[in-house]
């Protein structure tokens, strides 16, 4: 419950620096992002191992809707994990923001094993949907 509290306070976290436009405005990109989302989920391990986040505008909520696209993870394909968007949009474009933790279970050994990966891991994701701001008209960000 922890964990999963854990990256769903993160993604939350990282969609309001998108939807207000500090990481438009401040030049955010894709590894900068990701920088600034880690602190937040690093006492589960190295980042770099364990954590992807996606950032993907839509033109509408219809294309959204039908985009049936899983969430990469860092476990999967790497020229997958290398392809992840990060699209972080513009003043009132929609935008889905996705997190991928990697983590590893606590004492699967007490005849509960909640892993879902041949390693022994379980995969917590977190995910935000939005229509950005109009901060283009905000100065003071």
């Amino acid at each position: 419950y922890f964990a999963n509290s854990q990256v769903d306070a993160a993604t939350v976290e990282a969609s309001r620096f998108i939807r207000t436009g500090r990481a438009q405005k401040q030049g955010y990109d894709k590894d900068a992002f990701f920088d600034a989302v880690c602190p937040s989920l690093e006492l589960f391990g190295d980042c770099e191992d364990r954590l992807t986040v996606e950032v993907q505008t839509f033109a509408s909520f219809a294309d959204l809707a039908a985009d049936n696209t899983p969430v990469t993870c860092r476990n999967d394909d790497p020229q997958d994990v290398l392809d992840i968007p990060y699209e972080p949009g513009l003043d009132n474009q929609i935008v889905r923001l996705r997190l991928c933790l990697i983590y590893n279970t606590i004492n699967p050994t007490i005849g509960v094993n909640v892993s879902d990966t041949a390693g022994g891991k379980r995969r917590l994701y977190g995910s935000y949907l939005f229509r950005n701001e109009p901060f283009s008209r905000n100065q003071a960000v």
